[in-house]
């Protein structure tokens, strides 16, 4: 039997090394989970406006577009056709997400659906000046709609209070489910008769003119530039498939800085937890190393073995935990994202990267300690004594009698900590760790949840009364409201939104 065989240590030593197969699977499958599903939800975003690959929206910061922008849309070369549209994108929690609900004409919506590559699975198209409409399959499943289904404010009770769907009083039929073609994710939307939304009073305020921008076979890159560069201002909004995947390349950086930072401190917190574990091991072992050393036994050839035997632990409780961690996604895609009309990769390589540092800081730390333990290596010292050298012993031993005193306490925590200082000062370093690592994101996020109290304080002294559509509060719920008897007064005010970032992520 090879004594330096990392078999033979796994076999001789199995609670330990069990030990530390399980501390790297649950830290892998922890980080991994983490960094997946925040992954997901930015994917789920990208995906809800996949159809801007296809096509790009041009829309008004106030009322209407500037006749000379959309002239100028219309006449560039590389434009193929400028659909105009009366949309509105809809909060969809289960999609965790807006998706787009085009306002259009019937023969405009074809084209569309040809551009997008979607065509019609079940039902059938909408009709004119009518409360139908047509939703992509991925949709409707989040909706928990049918054929035949209408939606309107009654949803609304178990979704968001902002929510589009309480506030349509005239409820909008189901007629149609999309369904896309090709192995690429499919396009996400739906269509309404531009007709009914245009000459319909109720839907005056939350939905906005704007145009639809479909480009020549091969030249959407250059009418996206064009659209960016010409159009876009501050009375212009502009939606192209390269906007959205700035916005999309810069949030997902954010979090994975912010998230690196947790994934470092894991790692060094494992790798300070898997060194004191071998450190005790080692301990165990002097009178083994010091043997295979006086045989013959180079201190460098042990520390490589010794280094292998924690480099398969580390390795093999990493892929656990990977295999552990995709499993579970493959249970959340197949039992929870699909039946909801969500998609979550399985062919991403995020979470390996970023667990990558766990058995990786480990081996380093281990390798270091262990050749920091064999420079003080002593066969005979270990032979006779069971120490790793005679003279480091001897200064220990003189050392602990110029300092050797009882303690009225040798049941105190300090007097734990000054006989074992080196000990005590690594457990108060990893669980500071630990702590940090835990409230790191707590610390980063709170600000964007405490930013919104200042917006709910006046809420103690006044109540708000705000129409969901149209401009004004109906005025026989003015006159009932000025008539309780409780009401000391009523203010009409103009609602004036102000948009203020806050770090890191929010508004």
């Amino acid at each position: 039997m090879n004594p330096l065989s990392p078999l033979t240590f796994y076999r001789r030593h199995k609670r330990s090394a069990l030990l530390l197969v399980g501390l790297i699977s649950l830290m892998t499958l922890g980080v991994c989970v983490m960094v997946r599903l925040i992954d997901s939800v930015w994917e789920e975003r990208y995906n809800a406006e996949l159809y801007l690959t296809r096509l790009s929206l041009v829309s008004a910061t106030r009322t209407s577009l500037d006749p000379g922008v959309v002239s100028q849309i219309r006449t560039h070369p590389d434009v193929a056709q400028v659909i105009q549209e009366k949309s509105l994108d809809m909060e969809l929690p289960q999609l965790l997400n807006t998706f787009h609900l085009f306002g259009v004409s019937e023969d405009d919506m074809q084209v569309i659906m040809d551009t997008c590559g979607l065509h019609l699975k079940e039902g059938r198209l909408l009709q004119p000046r009518t409360n139908e409409m047509v939703l992509s399959e991925e949709v409707a499943r989040s909706m928990g709609i049918q054929i035949g289904d209408e939606i309107d404010r009654s949803i609304g009770e178990t979704w968001t209070e902002d929510n589009f769907f309480e506030a349509i009083p005239t409820p909008l039929e189901l007629v149609g489910i999309l369904e896309g073609t090709g192995p690429e994710p499919h396009i996400r939307l739906g269509f309404v008769s531009y007709q009914y939304v245009n000459s319909h009073e109720l839907f005056e305020a939350p939905w906005a003119h704007g145009l639809v921008v479909i480009a020549r076979e091969g030249q959407k890159d250059t009418v996206d530039e064009f659209l960016e560069s010409e159009i876009a201002s501050s009375h212009t909004n502009v939606m192209t498939h390269q906007i959205l995947s700035e916005r999309q390349a810069s949030i997902t950086t954010l979090f994975h800085l912010i998230f690196g930072i947790v994934d470092l401190v894991v790692a060094v917190v494992i790798a300070l937890v898997v060194g004191m574990i071998n450190q005790i091991a080692q301990t165990k072992r002097l009178g083994e190393f010091g043997l295979l050393h006086a045989i013959g036994h180079g201190k460098n050839r042990l520390i490589r073995w010794l280094t292998l035997e924690t480099a398969g632990v580390a390795v093999v409780g990493w892929i656990i935990g990977l295999a552990l961690s995709w499993t579970l996604f493959a249970w959340l895609k197949h039992g929870l994202y699909e039946p909801r009309g969500l998609t979550l990769g399985l062919t991403t390589l995020t979470p390996i990267w970023f667990s990558f540092p766990i058995p990786l800081a480990a081996i380093i730390f281990v390798a270091f300690s262990t050749s920091r333990t064999f420079t003080r290596l002593d066969a005979v010292a270990i032979v006779e004594r069971g120490k790793l050298s005679l003279e480091t012993s001897n200064q220990q031993e003189t050392a602990r009698r110029s300092r050797a005193r009882s303690s009225e306490k040798p049941l105190s925590s300090w007097a734990f900590y000054r006989r074992h200082r080196r000990r005590g000062l690594a457990l108060v370093i990893t669980m500071g760790l630990m702590i940090m690592g835990v409230s790191f994101p707590a610390f980063v996020f709170m600000p964007m949840i405490n930013a919104m109290t200042p917006f709910a304080e006046p809420l103690r002294q006044v109540g708000i009364v705000s129409p969901r559509m149209g401009s004004a509060v109906d005025p026989g719920l003015t006159g009932q409201i000025r008539a309780n008897p409780d009401v000391a007064r009523v203010i009409p005010a103009i609602n004036v939104p102000l948009r203020v970032s806050v770090p890191p992520a929010a508004h």
